[in-house]
């Protein structure tokens, strides 16, 4: 959230948030695509049903002005999710006035039954959708519905990313648990059971929001989820104290169907009275590396300390089930009526969100080369990371496991310089460059 104009005008920022997303600008417009999640509808006036029996002081409602849409655009931003508990404050009124704003500024959003985002980047055919716990959202916790809806989509686009916002909130809930997740007596999902069965039904990507605080990574059948990435923009009276105030920008690469072929995070914190600020000390990286490890275990995205990301480690040869054989160096690998052409890479990605960037030019020798109104939780941006995949990744020969995602090396030349085969992306946390975030 950039300010809000509720309870009082006061909560705004004194320039107006011109200046509030300067230091995250860079990162966010370098990628081919930046998504937030907007937690908060734009709007001028109106009233919101939600506060009219409340206490002043006793409820939490956020208005951003319409013109703030457009700053939005100006950071690098794309596509926003408005599925969250926050985006009706205002009632059908605000959702509307939300999406004119959105419109305005070219930038595309997901998160009411049936709007899904739909842009075509780089070539590319790719759709957004978002899912929520609230009213008037897609609802994560219908995970059949959900399921066939991100079904129906991997059958029309080529890639499909699935935001959600859900989970219990705050420093004592940065944990993934295993099963059924409330908050104040309210039902916030499964998040295990649902990121991975959006995966199971053909989602590139999942991120998401929601904890305002950041959590775990795990790589599920090549697939990277990310399960909050915390705060990102949060101007006004907000706890930004201990794991709060951190606010991480998770930019990947897809590869061919969607497989993570690299990534990393750049770590950002906020201080009062908000906006992201670089991190020196990539405090952030250092926790979401610590959690992946506690609550996924060998599944786990590993990050160097510079936030790159590298796939989990394999395990040894003699701990390996038996009955999976490694194939030979250069065997081919097994095709899949999934399988899609990737992403060109280029030396600089295009501005986050562009519907039609031109395409990079490849150079020779990469020829054949082998995610309170709130923009305030989670950053996700697709862009070239300083990695690379390496050829020769191993997998499993039994009929129903699915390919080992490749390691990758770090290099000195960008990604993008290195293949011509490889997409970049981005989103922020609630930034995300895809680079993907919200």
């Amino acid at each position: 959230m950039l300010g809000s104009t509720f309870p009082e005008e006061s909560g705004l920022p004194p320039d107006d948030a011109r200046s509030l997303l300067a230091e995250a600008a860079p990162v966010l417009s370098a990628a081919d695509l930046a998504i937030g999640n907007l937690e908060g509808p734009m709007l001028e006036g109106g009233a919101s049903a939600k506060c009219a029996r409340s206490r002043p002081g006793h409820c939490y409602a956020f208005r951003m002005p319409t013109r703030y849409a457009a700053l939005l655009r100006q950071a690098g931003i794309g596509a926003v999710s408005v599925a969250n508990n926050h985006a009706g404050d205002f009632g059908p009124e605000g959702r509307a006035s939300t999406r004119r704003a959105l419109d305005a500024a070219g930038i595309a959003h997901s998160g009411e039954p049936g709007d899904v985002a739909r842009l075509t980047v780089r070539g590319r055919t790719l759709a957004l959708v978002a899912f929520a716990t609230s009213d008037a959202t897609m609802d994560l916790r219908d995970v059949a519905a959900a399921g066939a809806l991100v079904a129906s989509l991997a059958r029309q686009v080529e890639l499909v990313l699935v935001s959600f916002h859900g989970g219990a909130e705050g420093a004592a809930h940065q944990h993934v648990p295993h099963g059924p997740e409330s908050f104040y007596g309210e039902s916030r999902g499964d998040l295990r059971a649902f990121a991975r069965a959006m995966v199971d039904a053909g989602a590139a990507l999942v991120f998401g929001h929601g904890p305002h605080v950041a959590r775990g990574m795990e790589l599920y059948r090549g697939r990277l989820i990310a399960y909050s990435l915390g705060n990102f923009a949060t101007y006004g009276a907000f706890n930004l104290s201990g794991p709060n105030a951190l606010a991480p920008i998770l930019t990947v690469r897809l590869g061919p169907g969607g497989a993570l072929r690299g990534g990393r995070v750049d770590a950002f914190r906020q201080e009062k009275p908000g906006g992201p600020r670089r991190d020196p000390g990539g405090e952030v990286v250092r926790k979401i590396a610590e959690l992946s490890r506690q609550d996924f275990g060998d599944g786990a995205v590993r990050l160097t300390d510079d936030g790159l990301l590298l796939p989990p480690e394999p395990p040894p040869a003699d701990q390996r089930p038996s009955g999976t054989a490694m194939p030979p160096a250069g065997s081919p690998k097994p095709s899949t009526a999934r399988s899609r052409r990737a992403l060109p890479s280029s030396t600089a990605a295009t501005r986050a969100g562009s519907m039609r960037p031109k395409p990079a030019k490849s150079s020779p020798a990469s020829a054949g080369s082998p995610s309170r109104a709130r923009a305030r939780s989670g950053l996700l941006r697709c862009a070239p990371p300083g990695a690379r995949p390496v050829e020769g990744a191993r997998r499993s020969s039994t009929a129903r496991a699915t390919p080992r995602p490749p390691r990758w090396r770090k290099t000195t030349a960008p990604s993008a310089r290195t293949s011509s085969t490889s997409p970049t992306w981005v989103t922020p946390s609630s930034a995300l460059p895809l680079r993907l975030r919200s």
